[in-house]
């Protein structure tokens, strides 16, 4: 796993201090422990409309379509943007792989146990992990 320069402990540190210091705590704390983010990915597989839906399923993979069908089958790389677990990007990477494309996957997060569970979710992709607070 490759930490960019914002996740290094005294850039996480600094972080919090001016969180609390501003009394605006930053996003990448409530993922922030394995505890944080099993809880997040408990409550987004229990209540998130893509996995109780069926049209907003379809929706997604409808989008993911269209993309792919921009691309016309060139190779690419999918950066996972906020990946969180994962299931998203598996998503549209199952439907990439159907066209037998070159893919190379970069999953980025804030919260190292949310990227190492997309790895873990992604590893057919050979996917590349990436700590970074993007905020």
């Amino acid at each position: 796993m490759v930490f960019h320069p914002s996740g290094y402990p005294g850039s996480v540190r600094e972080a919090l201090c001016e969180g609390l210091r501003t009394r605006r705590i930053p996003a990448r704390f409530l993922y922030e422990s394995v505890a944080q983010a099993s809880r997040w990915t408990t409550y987004a597989k229990a209540y998130a409309p893509l996995h109780h839906q069926e049209d907003i399923a379809r929706l997604y993979d409808d989008l993911f379509s269209a993309a792919l069908d921009v691309m016309q089958g060139k190779p690419f790389q999918y950066l996972g943007l906020g990946c969180g677990d994962g299931i998203k990007d598996a998503r549209f990477l199952d439907l990439a792989a159907q066209g037998q494309r070159d893919l190379r996957v970069t999953l980025v997060d804030a919260s190292p146990p949310l990227v190492l569970e997309a790895t873990l979710n992604l590893h057919k992709y050979a996917a590349k992990p990436l700590v970074a607070d993007l905020e």
